[in-house]
């Protein structure tokens, strides 16, 4: 049990450091800006209490609102998608159900569980934070157009992510 505390709280303050210290200095073209800090929530085992969940959520999103110069809108974009974290995972659980005590991997659960649950959950996370952030349907083609590039490729960096440390394993 501690171990898996030492873990996930090893894994907080990396991706929060790459988050801030790298990925939030990139921004393509205008466009496209990288938002792993999601992959945290992702990560996390089932039995970690929903209240417990939300509050790690709440803490994240501040933390990169500080960080990015945001009033809120990534904490309130993480904690809807934490929110509706149990709900997606009811929708693709496996045929014996999750084991409470599994972090919620690929090499657990399987590769295309995997990339539907996380994809499901990165894009409403990207949606509701473009969203948010335009605070308008102003520009609404632009504003699909950014949220499909930034689902993909924040997508594409977290499947490389977490392969990448799974090899390690």
């Amino acid at each position: 049990m501690n171990s898996k505390i030492i873990l996930n709280t090893i894994r907080f303050f990396l991706i929060l450091f790459v988050q801030i210290v790298i990925l939030n200095n990139i921004h393509l073209l205008g466009i496209f800006t990288p938002f792993i800090y999601i992959l945290f929530i992702l990560l996390l085992p089932v039995d970690v209490p929903d209240w417990f969940l939300l509050l790690l959520a709440f803490i994240t999103g501040i933390i990169i609102d500080v960080f990015d110069n945001t009033i809120g809108v990534h904490a309130f974009a993480l904690i809807f998608v934490t929110f509706f974290r149990p709900f997606i995972l009811k929708i693709w659980a496996p045929f014996d159900g999750y084991d409470s005590v599994k972090e919620l991997l690929p090499h657990e659960y399987g590769f295309g569980w995997f990339v539907k649950y996380s994809l499901l959950m990165v894009a409403i996370h990207q949606l509701i934070l473009f969203f948010m952030e335009a605070f308008s349907f102003q520009n609404f083609a632009l504003l699909l157009y950014r949220w499909g590039i930034n689902v993909f490729f924040t997508e594409i960096i977290i499947l490389v992510t977490v392969f990448a440390t799974e090899r390690r394993r």
